[in-house]
């Protein structure tokens, strides 16, 4: 009886300490969200149509109603059309892609990015590059007098967020 509780013992202590040096390795993403549900949640099994999580209290941080992560377990797509949907290739990284942190402002609809946050003044675009602030959809970018310039997207889908 004591021989046995021993070897119980023994291989539940291995299997912790299996578990607590060898932590489970996170998905290398197959594919990515669809345009209808762009960001990756629950570690890219989910995709949701809104970058915001649902509130769900008994799940803490992690469906507190803040801005969608990979690791969020909660997608806010109630009162909307498009819902969340399971990644069609398994695990899924955010449609969009994100701006490089040297030129982190996406505009011209997310096709580029731009290193400073402001638009260029280009008077024939009239005020998608009147000099004021960038946005997703502005159409210039005021790079001229900077050593980096603005950059195409770099995410396979061809479209970014803001880094």
């Amino acid at each position: 009886m004591v021989w046995k509780a021993a070897f119980i013992l023994f291989f539940g202590l291995l299997a912790i300490s299996e578990a607590f040096f060898n932590p489970p390795k996170v998905q290398k993403a197959n594919g990515l969200c669809p345009k209808t549900a762009p960001y990756a949640y629950y570690n890219g099994k989910y995709c949701c149509p809104v970058k915001r999580e649902k509130v769900y209290t008994p799940q803490g941080l992690k469906c507190d109603g803040s801005v969608i992560q990979r690791d969020s377990l909660c997608c806010d797509d109630e009162n909307r059309a498009d819902k969340a949907v399971i990644c069609p290739s398994g695990i899924c990284d955010d449609f969009n892609g994100k701006c490089p942190q040297t030129a982190p402002y996406a505009y011209y609809n997310g096709q580029y990015c731009c290193p400073v946050k402001r638009e260029k003044v280009y008077t024939p675009q009239g005020l998608k590059c009147d000099g004021s602030v960038i946005q997703r959809d502005s159409l210039c970018c005021d790079d001229e007098n900077l050593s980096v310039k603005a950059v195409r997207c770099p995410s396979k889908s061809g479209f970014c967020d803001d880094f």
